[in-house]
């Protein structure tokens, strides 16, 4: 499927801005595929890491208070449609009853651990290593994330997220995470397409009050980092155009 599908499908959605809340256990590929989600539609990309975590260094220390991260959001995304990847279960209710479809990605233990620990090499180098200053941090990290199918995790894990996806109103398409993303994102916008006629008749109460509106990263609900020596300060995805850590600025728009 050509990239113009999304064209089509943007257009077709009319007064019902697209908003595709992509999410799944940690390593799982929602970032991934929510930044190639938003290149394609056209649509600002959001990851909830830059909200839900302070920046601080190391990195991931510090939670910001429920009621900041919504007001953060919703300043950098504005009344229009929009592609936010990572988890909102638990504390980001107010957004997520605004998206129109929640994709959630579904991926083997293993594939996630070593897609995560590729990326905390590739984004943290020796920190992590035994000796530095991340490396327990990292480990803890890495075995909360390896909870997620059996339910031992606190916070998100499979079970809680079952139980979650069953109480959304909107609809829910759920995908294997360990297909191309190219694949994925065609599957997502064909659904989005379909939504025309269809699932997108139903409607958020915010949206519908306005009328004509409008990737693996730390876990937002992983357990903090302790404070160790100062160094500059990284996303676990690196840095993106549009959602630093000082992602404050936009309140200031």
């Amino acid at each position: 499927m050509s990239s113009e599908v999304g064209s089509e499908a943007s257009a077709a959605i009319g007064s019902a801005p697209i908003r595709i809340h992509v999410t799944g256990a940690s390593g799982a590929g929602v970032s991934t595929l929510g930044r190639d989600l938003a290149a394609r539609l056209g649509l600002p990309w959001l990851d909830t890491d830059d909200f839900y975590w302070a920046p601080t260094d190391p990195p991931y220390t510090t939670k910001r208070p429920i009621e900041d991260r919504i007001a953060l959001m919703r300043a950098s995304f504005g009344d229009g449609g929009w592609i936010v990847s990572g988890s909102m279960d638990g504390w980001g209710d107010p957004v997520i009853a605004e998206a129109g479809l929640v994709v959630f990605l579904e991926t083997s233990t293993e594939i996630r651990l070593e897609r995560l620990r590729r990326r905390e090499r590739a984004h943290f180098g020796a920190r992590i290593d035994p000796g530095g200053d991340m490396h327990e941090n990292h480990e803890a990290f890495i075995a909360w994330a390896a909870g997620y199918d059996v339910g031992t995790t606190e916070g998100r894990n499979r079970v809680r997220h079952m139980a979650w996806l069953a109480r959304l109103p909107m609809p829910v398409i759920r995908l294997d995470g360990e297909r191309p993303t190219a694949d994925l994102a065609d599957e997502v916008i064909a659904a989005v397409g379909a939504a025309v006629g269809a699932a997108f008749e139903w409607r958020s109460p915010r949206s519908s009050r306005r009328g004509n509106g409008d990737g693996a990263g730390r876990a937002s609900d992983a357990p903090g980092r302790a404070p160790a020596q100062s160094q500059r300060c990284e996303s676990r995805k690196g840095p993106r155009p549009g959602t630093p850590n000082t992602v404050e600025a936009a309140l200031r728009r």
